[in-house]
């Protein structure tokens, strides 16, 4: 079954990064952060204030990464992304958001870009918002490899910008979870046998 991540208020596990295919472009902001999306992770309660720089532009402010030795396998299939983010404050001057995929290895270090998604809705209400996309498969990925998300509020002035967000809401992603890119030798539904089972019958004499 496709990975569905859950975002949480645990901090990642790596600092942000938003380089090497973390990041649609975009410069970082100031101030950001960065949160573990996990499996049957529990949603996030608390929201978290951030303050957009006085940038007329993107800024990749928010990360999630998914926990360590997550998805756990060598062949991260293409499909679609589903990232979604609730906002408890609302600002109608940030007036879209940007998010991008990425592999991320052991380390927390962006390996790939792996799609993302261009001027998504905006923050002028409360709610959560969403960005559905297709992403690529990924090349050369490990077991050990994580799944990471960045987000980029777009200031549409010249001024400062403060906003809120809680990290509560699930992000559907095409990645299976402990699938191996060869035989599959290291998964417990193997078939064992590469040869037929040839069951006795019992020979009857007249």
């Amino acid at each position: 079954m496709p990975l569905v991540l859950r975002e949480t208020d645990t901090a990642s596990d790596d600092p942000f990064d938003a380089s090497g295919g973390c990041s649609s472009g975009f410069a970082d902001n100031s101030t950001t952060s960065s949160k573990q999306a996990t499996s049957g992770g529990t949603a996030g309660v608390t929201a978290v204030s951030l303050t957009l720089d006085a940038q007329n532009a993107n800024l990749d402010t928010i990360q999630f990464e998914s926990a360590a030795g997550e998805p756990n396998s060598t062949a991260w299939e293409s499909g679609t992304w589903t990232v979604r983010i609730e906002i408890t404050t609302s600002n109608k001057n940030i007036t879209g958001w940007d998010v991008a995929i990425c592999r991320r290895n052991s380390a927390g270090v962006p390996q790939e870009g792996l799609g993302n998604a261009i001027g998504v809705g905006d923050f002028a209400s409360t709610g959560v918002k969403t960005a559905t996309f297709t992403g690529n498969a990924a090349v050369g990925e490990l077991a050990t490899d994580q799944i990471g998300i960045t987000i980029a509020p777009l200031n549409s002035t010249t001024m400062t910008q403060t906003f809120g967000y809680k990290p509560s809401q699930n992000i559907d992603t095409p990645v299976n979870q402990g699938v191996a890119g060869g035989d599959g030798t290291d998964f417990p539904w193997q078939v064992f046998h590469s040869q037929p089972i040839l069951t006795p019958v019992a020979v009857i004499s007249y």
